[in-house]
């Protein structure tokens, strides 16, 4: 009987120190408010809280806040303390979405800053925003300034093709498209050149000038353009966009009047009013030759040395005489002497004329004509027999008129036979 009393009180001695062992948990989170589970059960209380009366033992919490992911941790309790649990929850972000673009265009003559989308589901490090159009390269937001729901930035449009183009927003979570949400605008259909200052200067000097207009971008040029001549490139100080502000060099450029230009992807200008180049004063002190022929397109030269093709102008001539050669295939050279004087034009105008080419007819090989000549009867001398003295040794002498008519006869022969 004294051993079983024993054994019992043992037994309850050991079963009050196993049903006594507890402890605490002291749970807190960042953010604050998250439901707390213990061993998946909810406890009723939201962080910062202490769950009390947790046997000893390892157990696991769960806290679980809206927009944001469920946070698990182990703990293990012992007898009589307070453990500790304390966790930073991470928010849970939906794909992103696109309310608006403003502004919704831009003009394709440099970087549009300022644009503003608004949406939601934006995080700041990972969002990227973006203009997309077929068969083009992807213009991407330059300097992102990014909250939750806005990225602020700009997109450089320079040469961008004009029309439509899709804004896409790309974060870890998705991908947003705002179809057609944005409108690349030509430059040269709103830009516009209406002054420049000077409006005037000197070849062979540099000059300061100032384009004024509307609708010019970052990348925007000056040029003086003039046909048949390559442009003037102006160099670009300042900018704004009604205002440009560069510097020409015109040295050894073509006095006369250059049309003002502002130059954008390559391809596109706008020009407005005129420049005028006037020639130097030491050009003014010598003296110019106007060339011009009939037909036009001939070569000149002044003393033996190529200068141009008609029509054109020759400056800065120093007062004296020069040999003038005017060349055109098919024509004579034309050559004169041309006199000089200070200060003046003077004009040479040649009238060319065209080159016979003279061609040599063969020489005919002689004919020879050989005429036969009728010679005249022969008259017939008719001998009798006389009785003629005997002996004699001395012949009948001819009659002379037979002999004149015979020699006549040899001698038209003989010059009808030489006749050529």
């Amino acid at each position: 009987m004294k051993k079983r009393e024993i054994l019992l009180v043992v037994f309850l001695a050991l079963l009050v120190g196993v049903v006594g062992a507890v402890g605490n948990i002291s749970v807190s989170s960042v953010p604050a408010g998250a439901t707390i589970f213990l061993n998946g059960t909810s406890t009723g209380q939201v962080t910062p809280a202490t769950v009390e009366g947790v046997p000893a033992g390892s157990h696991t919490i769960l806290l679980r806040l809206t927009n944001y992911q469920d946070n698990t941790q182990s703990v293990t309790v012992t007898d009589d303390t307070t453990s500790t649990v304390s966790q930073t929850l991470t928010a849970v972000v939906a794909a992103p979405t696109i309310t608006t673009v403003d502004p919704a265009t831009g003009i394709n003559n440099g970087l549009v800053s300022g644009i503003v989308v608004t949406g939601t589901g934006f995080t700041s490090g990972t969002t990227t925003v973006s203009l997309y159009k077929s068969g083009q390269t992807n213009i991407t937001m330059t300097s992102p300034v990014i909250t939750s729901t806005t990225v602020t930035g700009g997109f450089q449009l320079n040469g961008a093709l004009p029309g439509t183009w899709d804004v896409i927003v790309i974060t870890d979570n998705g991908v947003a498209t705002k179809t057609s949400g944005f409108t690349v605008v030509n430059a040269s259909t709103v830009s516009t050149v209406t002054a420049v200052s000077p409006t005037s200067a000197t070849t062979n000097t540099s000059v300061s000038t100032t384009f004024t207009g509307t609708g010019f971008g970052t990348s925007a040029k000056m040029r003086l353009a003039r046909t048949g001549y390559n442009d003037i490139l102006g160099t670009v100080s300042s900018n704004s966009a009604t205002s440009l502000v560069g510097t020409f060099d015109l040295s050894n450029q073509v006095p006369g009047e250059w049309d003002v230009c502002v130059l954008y992807d390559g391809t596109n200008r706008v020009c407005g009013p005129h420049f005028t180049i006037n020639a130097a004063a030491a050009t003014l002190k010598n003296g110019t030759i106007y060339f011009s022929s009939t037909p036009s397109s001939a070569v000149v030269f002044v003393d033996s040395v190529k200068k141009g093709t008609t029509p054109f102008t020759l400056y800065n001539l120093t007062p004296g005489s020069y040999v003038v050669k005017i060349q055109k295939s098919s024509y004579l050279d034309w050559s004169e002497r041309v006199t000089v004087t200070s200060g003046n034009e003077t004009t040479v105008s040649a009238k060319l004329t065209y080159e016979v080419q003279e061609t040599t007819a063969p020489t005919p090989e002689p004919t020879i004509i050989i005429t036969t000549a009728t010679m005249p009867p022969t008259r017939t001398k008719s001998t009798v027999a006389t009785q003629t003295p005997w002996p004699t040794n001395t012949p009948t002498p001819e009659s002379p008129l037979e002999v004149g008519v015979i020699l006549a006869a040899v001698g038209m022969g003989i010059l009808l036979v030489r006749k050529p």
